[in-house]
């Protein structure tokens, strides 16, 4: 029973409302004008909405796992609402599976589910009617997705920017105007401090460790990571080559998967250049006890050289692929864990900040 009811006051509603982007501002959808809705359904409804019962989130509705959408649920489980107000079954969730795992979970909890816009009752009708409402959104979300990837496509072939909603290169900042780049006089200094440390020799490790200490931030506010280090001195955008439909700067793990060079006793078959695949496995490869620690030890130093400067858990996992295991729980994760501790032991691996990096 919610704290409301207890005192003999009406019940309460928790009201959700949800956009993807600051855009949808713009197109009636603003968070504000459906949680006006939602109120005014609540009170029509003889509920009451508490100020913290009324949740604004901006996320996308093809996930299920959303902060405030996960309070709202845990506020229904634990019974501190009677009813959940939302626009429409769409604001709820884009996928259709979700939408009807989250309308079968409310009732559950004697927690009403009302919808502004859609149905809100729990006859198979009902139910059906939301799944369609869910599937159809979904293929909304296709369209939209499309039609701005086509977009994008046209404003590149023209040689202009698309923009984005990322914070952008270091060191530059996006012309709304013109589309194009421009520099920050500001980051431009630690750009080119960032490319003198390396061509002098300096490792990313020593280089973000530099910048560190000088108090210097990254372009989201942070701290600056080794692998911070790697991806502007790997952005082909400071050579003033911008490519569009590729990613412009990799991930650690990709880096590692195309760059890894392990050679041991027959584990692995070469695919061009630039690339490694493991042979097709036999009964004997399964266990990870079958692989001699030295094979262990050989994959583990190389990929920390790699992704230098990558936190343990990271190179645990990387390790694994690169064995050939698509899943690091249980004995995989002991053995190669207590494989990485022995050669930080050795003095083979160095630790510093929680992350490892090879010493040679």
């Amino acid at each position: 029973m919610c704290e409301s009811c207890r005192l003999g006051g009406k019940p309460w509603a928790l009201v959700y409302a949800r956009v993807s982007t600051p855009g949808q501002e713009e197109d009636g959808s603003s968070l504000d004008t459906q949680v006006a809705e939602c109120l005014s359904l609540a009170r029509d409804e003889g509920f009451e909405v508490p100020d913290r019962f009324i949740l604004r989130e901006q996320w996308t509705g093809a996930e299920l796992r959303r902060p405030l959408l996960d309070q709202a649920r845990n506020a229904a489980r634990q019974g501190e609402v009677h009813a959940f107000v939302c626009l429409s079954p769409d604001r709820l969730s884009r996928n259709p599976a979700h939408l009807m795992q989250i309308t079968e979970e409310l009732p559950e909890h004697d927690v009403r589910l009302l919808f502004c816009q859609g149905p809100s009752g729990d006859t198979p009708e009902d139910k059906l009617l939301r799944y369609i409402s869910g599937f159809v959104g979904q293929k909304e979300r296709q369209a939209i997705t499309e039609r701005t990837t086509r977009g994008k496509i046209a404003w590149a072939g023209r040689g202009v920017m698309p923009v984005g909603s990322g914070r952008g290169l270091y060191g530059y900042e996006l012309d709304e105007v013109a589309k194009k780049r421009r520099v920050l006089p500001d980051e431009a200094v630690v750009v080119r401090l960032i490319f003198d440390l390396c061509i002098s020799g300096i490792c990313v490790y020593e280089i973000a460790r530099t910048l560190n200490l000088k108090g210097i931030l990254t372009k989201g506010g942070g701290k600056w990571h080794p692998l911070t280090v790697k991806r502007v001195l790997i952005n082909t955008g400071y050579k003033g080559v911008t490519y569009y439909g590729k990613e412009r700067v990799e991930k650690a793990i990709d880096i590692a998967r195309r760059d890894l060079r392990v050679q041991g006793d027959g584990l692995f078959i070469w695919l061009r250049d630039d690339q490694f695949l493991r042979e097709p496995r036999k009964p004997l490869d399964v266990n990870i006890e079958h692989y001699p620690p030295y094979t262990l030890g050989m994959i583990v130093i190389r990929t920390a050289k790699i992704m230098f400067g990558a936190a343990r858990r990271d190179l645990l996992i990387e390790s694994a692929r690169a064995l050939g295991f698509s899943r690091t729980g249980g004995r995989i994760t002991e053995v190669i864990d207590s494989v990485i501790q022995s050669l930080l032991d050795e003095g083979k691996l160095g630790e510093s900040f929680g992350n490892i990096h090879s010493m040679d």
